[in-house]
């Protein structure tokens, strides 16, 4: 069994938008963190279809370690091994 923790959490309300680093969010089976875009439905994808869904994404520190700074500003949800638990290699 994995271990992980959510070290940041980030919402946005509108396609586009800047990312906002929130203390706490609301999850709701089905439809996400109380609050973002895809929540409202108003997400760049939410009109298209997505296989699983677009709920939560989880990006290892490990990931964001290799981005440009700027780039992991923007992301900060992390869980260790976290493709690797997933199933992926």
């Amino acid at each position: 069994m994995w271990q992980g923790s959510v070290v940041s959490i980030h919402i946005t309300r509108a396609a586009g938008q800047p990312m906002e680093t929130v203390a706490q969010a609301r999850a709701v089976a089905g439809r996400g963190l109380e609050g973002d875009r895809y929540f409202l439905g108003t997400g760049y994808y939410s009109d298209k279809p997505g296989a699983g869904g677009r709920e939560v994404t989880l990006i290892e520190t490990e990931t964001l370690d290799a981005l440009p700074a700027s780039a992991a500003e923007q992301n900060g949800t992390a869980a260790e091994r976290l493709q690797q638990d997933a199933g992926r290699p």
